[in-house]
């Protein structure tokens, strides 16, 4: 792809060098440079990729992006943007041509609960009929194929990248764990979710954020993004017996699935029971009610569910397999295991 047509939705404060050069890939780690790649330096917690300019170019890199000008550079493309993070994620998109386009993404955010909502999101859509893949905390995975994942948000190119090749295997849906530190690093801009799923929020993370208004801000973002300025979304599902999702609710311009235990809500359960085996209650959406039976326990697990029924529903799923894909998960990785000691 040509350097021109990669950058040209940037605000570009400098740029030095032809841009009619082609840009064989995008790295924003040295050590993966090619020949022909742009280099984006991002400036990281512990590291700053500006320092790495140098060994980019020595490998071949054919442009470099950039927060802060780099003196001396001769022979290639230098553009200088204000947030180099953000740059990373437009181009991206635009190296891959939107991938997120052609891969419907459902993306689950909150304090607790993302894991099992995505493994329960994901099963609740095969059940559908709709080819999957899954990125999370404890795997990333593409039909019944699992990758090697680091992050519980990949940054943008590897995110791009993967959704391209969900494309070209006819990948339909990505259920995806939205993590605050994803959104507010910028991994997620440009992106078109079809849904996003509100679990809970509850004190964490305050380290990055510093204090609960702030983490709230970023969690919001994903609702009320009116204008598409970073990303796209057709519509939610919210938890409201939680004061923050009921706060969502009310600021929200998307159309919207609530599900409560205590409130009315679209989407509820009632007759619950709960035992150390499991969990049985009926799920009422919009009215219709069948029977759940899952050997996932807890009161939590109730409202994973009710969650990745909401996704389900928006997907046009029926109410039998909705039921069949949350029963067909028996447990998640590292969530709540039993362990038997004999």
């Amino acid at each position: 792809m040509r350097l021109d047509g990669l950058i040209k939705d940037l605000i570009i404060t400098k740029i030095e060098g032809p841009t009619t050069v082609d840009i064989s890939g995008i790295s924003f780690n040295s050590q993966e440079v090619l020949p022909g790649h742009l280099f984006v330096a991002i400036r990281g917690f512990r590291q700053d990729g500006h320092s790495f300019v140098p060994e980019a170019v020595s490998k071949g890199a054919r442009a470099v992006l950039v927060q802060s000008w780099q003196e001396g550079l001769k022979e290639i493309t230098q553009i200088a943007v204000p947030d180099t993070r953000r740059a990373l994620a437009r181009v991206s998109c635009q190296f891959y041509d939107h991938p997120s386009h052609r891969v419907r993404v459902v993306g689950i955010t909150g304090t607790n609960g993302k894991t099992t909502t995505c493994f329960l999101s994901e099963a609740v859509l095969r059940s559908g009929g709709y080819r999957t893949a899954l990125f999370g905390t404890v795997t990333y995975r593409i039909d019944d194929v699992e990758f090697p994942g680091s992050r519980t948000t990949p940054e943008s190119l590897t995110l791009n990248q993967f959704l391209d090749h969900m494309s070209t295997r006819g990948v339909d849906f990505c259920v995806m764990e939205v993590s605050s530190h994803g959104v507010a690093l910028r991994r997620v801009d440009f992106l078109s979710f079809e849904t996003v799923v509100f679990t809970n929020l509850s004190q964490d993370h305050l380290d990055f954020h510093g204090t609960m208004d702030r983490y709230f801000a970023v969690k919001r973002s994903l609702f009320v993004d009116k204008d598409g300025q970073f990303f796209t979304v057709k519509n939610a599902v919210i938890n409201i017996d939680d004061e923050h999702g009921r706060q969502l609710v009310r600021d929200t311009h998307l159309p919207t699935l609530t599900f409560s235990f205590e409130h009315a809500a679209d989407i509820r359960a009632r007759q619950a029971v709960i035992t150390e085996k499991g969990t049985c209650f009926v799920l009422n959406i919009g009215g219709e009610e069948i029977e759940i039976k899952t050997s996932l326990s807890g009161n939590f697990n109730i409202y994973n569910i009710l969650a990745a029924a909401g996704a389900g529903h928006w997907a046009g799923i029926s109410l039998d397999r909705i039921k069949a894909g949350i029963e067909s998960v028996t447990e998640v990785p590292g969530r709540f295991q039993r362990i038997d000691l004999g």
